[in-house]
């Protein structure tokens, strides 16, 4: 057991796959790979019958039909057997503010493994999983070939995890959910008349607009911080 951040080194992975993006839509697919004492288990996926049609759009993503979906168990038949019985967990993702909001009876404090990347990792050519994979020295060898398609649950959550374990070289669980929770300081503009010139070389005439707009929160902080370096 890791102790030396006051708190048992067990987190549940998390991966989803929907009928949409939106908080009105339905978990299709859900995965866990349990992490304890920094090593990984192979994980399990489970189909949820979300009660209603897949729309294409989706299915173009994850490619499960609503054959693979009727008749399965309901989210909460799901949670209640395989995934509540592992508490307690910290739960992590790749996309933590996406899959969080499905997910409302566990536990708040997520760590969101794309925010932590792009803390840690600020070099990295992209912070999706994939990439990731990839770029970071040794993952793709543990990863391997499980024959798991992309875009599905499991294979999705097994990347993650693997990602979610080289984090775990570099910080502690509780400073990986304070990553999660913080506001990120960006390094380069990636929208706009000054997309791909770095924050600190907007002019202050921009940075005054943006902060006046609704952005999301690391744009908003990253203008607020230069704002005040000027």
């Amino acid at each position: 057991m890791s102790k030396g951040n006051g708190r048992a080194l067990r987190a549940v992975v998390i991966d989803l796959e929907t009928t949409g993006m939106d908080e009105t839509d339905s978990i299709v697919e859900l995965a866990t790979v349990l992490v304890l004492n920094k090593r990984t288990s192979l994980g399990r996926s489970y189909f949820i019958d979300p009660g209603r049609p897949i729309p294409p759009q989706a299915r173009a993503i994850h490619h499960i039909s609503d054959a693979d979906v009727k008749g399965q168990p309901t989210l909460e038949t799901i949670l209640a057997e395989y995934v509540l019985p592992l508490m307690p967990f910290v739960p992590v993702a790749h996309f933590a503010e996406f899959d969080s909001k499905f997910l409302p009876s566990l536990p708040k404090d997520w760590i969101c493994t794309w925010r932590c990347a792009r803390a840690l990792w600020p070099e990295a050519p992209s912070h999706s999983n994939q990439t990731l994979r990839y770029w970071l020295p040794g993952v793709e060898a543990l990863v391997g070939d499980k024959g798991f398609p992309t875009h599905r649950a499991l294979a999705d959550a097994w990347v993650t995890s693997f990602v979610f374990l080289e984090m775990l070289k570099l910080r502690t669980i509780d400073e990986l959910i304070a990553i999660t929770k913080a506001p990120l300081l960006l390094k380069t503009v990636t929208f706009g008349k000054h997309n791909g010139l770095e924050w600190s070389q907007v002019p202050k005439s921009y940075l005054e607009w943006i902060v006046t707009c609704d952005f999301d929160r690391d744009t908003l902080h990253t203008a607020h911080y230069h704002l005040g370096a000027n």
